[in-house]
Formats: structure tokens, C-alpha cells, sequence
């Protein structure tokens, strides 16, 4: 098994959106059919494996893509994918990892929030015998997976940072951004690192760093940053949950569209409000491709073919000159 880093060229992997699955509720299961779990494939068989699936968050478009391409690669082999919703909680996540082996599933998919933190649920499956793939945030102990995906966090908070500068120059006036984070899930740091790398090379000033994860928490954390720092003429949020929050709170104080919103998800809310002009822009992850690559290392894993380990899929910034071309 080959373990380094590959990108996979969007022009090379063109794959259409299916429609959305249902786990909206903690701990909810979807299932393609009912049936238990086998040890052999249904290609050339007659018995299915079962793919087991946690999602972060199975109310986000994000998740919801995520899930019908796991479901879309596992239907190539006519085999089963079970759905369970982790509600974006690191417990939720473990319980529903833990329940799966207990339901003797064949494989199991983590849609991740820490890189740390499902560890040791992880090694339960391990234990007997079921392999993992980790996705959207990297694990920490690459030994306990069969392979990792994710996109190019960096590289989409990078690319926020710079139009943020160039929408500064063009307006004449200083950056002076507040940054919402979330401490300890990777592809949230990973984006965080990339805009304040691009605010460095910019000039552009950081004026505050908080935790505001969630619709909730980055409207509570924004109100009291812009209460700190009226000044503020850039918002960026790790993720477009996080960029509806911050939304919320610079319209409820009259700050939008002065203040820049940026998010990272290319959520369709967030889209509609890049062209309305009230949001500045977002970053576009292929979280379909994520859902069927992350499925794909289990059949290359089966086969004993050699794969890329850690799969690092690209991302298409979004602001009011392309994101027609995304509604």
C-alpha cells in the first residue's frame, strides 16, 4: 500500500450529485436494504457487505453529498451502506462507531471531527476486525485506518485570505479580520492556518481569534468580537454553519455587507447570499467524491491492491464572479 499524499484532479473525476439521504437525528440509521452483515462481497456473490457510515453532522448538505457518494460507490458492488448520525458530537461520533461493530458491519466510514478524539473507538473496530477509512479530518494515529480523505483545507482558508485582500485594495482601505476557529478538528485548523498565512503575506491585520463552531456559537462569538473590535471589516468562519452565525450577527449590527463573511463548505444558503451580495464568498468542497473515494480504499483493501493513503481532494473558491455557475 502506497502511503502518500495524491490530489485528485476534478477534470479527471467528474461526478454527478445524488439526491440526499435522511439521518437528521442522533444516532438515526438509513439503510439501503435490510439484511445483516457477510464477509463476502456481492461481486460474483450472492451476499452483500455492509458499509457502516457515522456522519458529523447528518442535517449539513455537506454530510448529506458526503453520504450519497458513499452510497453510490458501495451500490457499484451491490452492497449495503447503514447511516448513523454523530449530531456533531465527538461522544455521538464514538457511540455510533461502537454501535456499528456491534451490528458486525464489514467496514466503517468516520466522518471525523478530531483527529484524535475516535481513536480509541476506532481501535474497538480494529479489534474485531472491521476496517476504518477517516475523512474530512485526518487521524492522528495513521495506524488504526486504512486509508484518510480530505480536501485541501489549507488551500481553501488561503484563498479567502486573498480575495479578502484584493476586495481591500480595491476598496482602499486596511484588512482588519476576526476569525472564528474550532480548536482541535483538523480541517478546521488546517483552513484557519491557510487565511492567517494569507492575511501575513497581504498586510492584512488580525484583530481577535475565537472558538465559534456552529450556527449558535459563531453568532454568540461574533456579537461579542464586533462589540470589541467595531473596526472588524473581514469575517472569516472555518465552515459556512459557522459563516450563517457570523452572518446573523453583523446584519443584526448593520455590518453587512461592509464586513466580508467568508465560510468554507459551499453550502447553497451561503451561495444564494454570495449573490445577493451579503456574504463574500465560500469555498467549494466535492464532499460526493470524498463520500466515494472514502468508500473506494475499502475494495482496493479487500483486493490487497496498493492505493493512496491520504487522499487530498481540491477546492473551487466562490465569490459573486463564479457562484452562478454553482446555484
Amino acid at each position: 500500500m502506497k502511503k502518500h499524499i495524491t490530489i485528485i484532479m476534478a477534470a479527471l473525476m467528474v461526478l454527478a450529485f445524488a439526491a440526499c439521504s435522511d439521518s437528521n437525528a442522533p444516532g438515526n440509521v438509513t439503510s439501503d436494504a435490510p439484511g445483516s452483515a457477510s464477509s463476502e462481497s456481492n461481486d460474483g456473490g450472492n451476499s452483500k457487505r455492509v458499509i457502516g457510515l457515522v456522519l458529523l453532522n447528518g442535517a449539513i448538505e455537506h454530510c448529506q453529498h458526503f453520504d450519497s457518494g458513499v452510497r453510490s460507490a458501495a451500490a457499484e458492488h451491490g452492497d449495503e451502506v447503514i447511516t448513523l448520525d454523530g449530531a456533531y458530537s465527538i461522544e455521538t461520533i464514538n457511540q455510533c462507531i461502537e454501535d456499528l461493530v456491534a451490528r458486525e458491519v464489514d467496514a466503517i466510514i468516520v466522518d471525523a471531527l478530531d483527529k484524535e478524539a475516535h481513536i480509541s473507538s476506532i481501535k474497538i473496530a480494529n479489534a474485531a476486525g472491521i476496517p476504518v477509512v477517516q475523512s474530512d479530518n485526518i487521524c492522528a494515529d495513521e495506524s488504526v485506518v486504512i486509508g484518510m480523505t480530505a480536501s485541501d483545507n489549507y488551500d481553501a482558508g488561503y484563498q479567502c485570505g486573498v480575495d479578502a485582500a484584493n476586495k481591500m485594495k480595491a476598496r482602499g482601505e486596511q484588512g482588519k479580520a476576526i476569525c472564528l476557529e474550532n480548536p482541535g478538528a483538523p480541517a478546521p485548523e488546517a483552513r484557519l492556518e491557510g487565511f492567517l498565512k494569507a492575511c501575513e503575506d497581504f498586510d492584512i491585520t488580525v484583530l481577535s481569534v475565537q472558538p465559534g463552531a456552529g450556527v449558535e456559537n459563531a453568532a454568540a462569538t461574533t456579537e461579542n468580537l464586533i462589540q470589541a473590535y467595531p473596526e472588524a471589516n473581514i469575517c472569516f468562519a472555518i465552515d459556512d454553519p459557522a459563516a450563517m452565525g457570523a452572518y446573523s450577527a453583523l446584519k443584526t449590527a448593520g455590518m453587512v455587507p461592509n464586513c466580508l463573511i467568508y465560510g468554507v463548505d459551499g453550502n447553497m444558503e451561503n451561495k444564494e447570499l454570495i449573490a445577493s451580495g451579503e456574504i463574500a464568498g465560500t469555498v467549494q468542497q466535492d464532499p460526493f467524491l470524498m463520500g466515494s473515494v472514502s468508500c473506494k480504499f475499502f475494495y482496493s483493501y479487500w483486493a490487497d491492491e496498493d492505493y493512496e493513503f491520504n487522499v487530498v481532494l481540491p477546492i473551487t473558491f466562490i465569490n459573486s464572479d463564479n457562484v452562478e455557475d454553482f446555484m
